[in-house]
């Protein structure tokens, strides 16, 4: 039996995305990607999502920073455990870009319980710090205790940080007094 407010795409969208996926056009990628991430974050669910998670899963080695940063978004939604160590692997060469990073990030602790997303962390070796805790917050509760008592200083924080507690905000997924007393 399906879960309750849960529908699914229709074949025709999901063949489209999966065509868009294939594109050798950047943007076109990061269209069905961003198509895709709209019909999950809204109840819809693939029939057959392998065939577009093995997709994702070569794209996270997209030349375009847009590309695999977007698959990570889509990985956050539609991936499961099997996908956890493809995005590890994708943070641990993409921790030069704070963007990708905090997908990754945002992908690893949506699929996984807190714990082994700490591990999965220490084994790539990136710290629970402010950028960490903000882009664990996006998808998952993972942190949630302490992302509560981490404060934002906006003149101190780095524009990923920024970011990252922006979309927090936007989002409503913000924890009060994120952003420092003073400000």
């Amino acid at each position: 039996m399906r879960p309750r407010g849960r529908r699914r795409i229709d074949p025709q969208e999901s063949a489209y995305i999966e065509l868009l996926l294939r594109s050798s056009d950047p943007e076109s990628k990061k269209n069905g990607m961003q198509r895709l991430c709209k019909l999950y974050r809204n109840g819809f669910r693939l029939v057959n999502p392998q065939p577009v998670i093995v997709s994702l899963r070569g794209l996270l080695y997209d030349p375009y920073d847009k590309v695999r940063r977007w698959a990570l978004n889509s990985l956050a939604l539609i991936g499961t455990i099997r996908e956890a160590e493809a995005i590890l692997d994708a943070i641990r060469r993409n921790r030069d870009s704070p963007d990708i990073l905090a997908a990754g990030i945002s992908a690893l602790t949506s699929i996984v319980r807190e714990d082994e997303a700490r591990s999965y962390l220490k084994k790539a070796d990136v710290p629970i710090d402010h950028l960490t805790l903000l882009a664990a917050s996006q998808q998952s509760a993972c942190f949630a205790n302490e992302l509560r008592t981490t404060r934002v200083v906006i003149d101190r924080a780095s524009d990923a940080e920024l970011r990252l507690a922006a979309i927090l905000d936007g989002i409503n997924k913000a924890p009060e007094n994120l952003f420092s007393l003073t400000h």
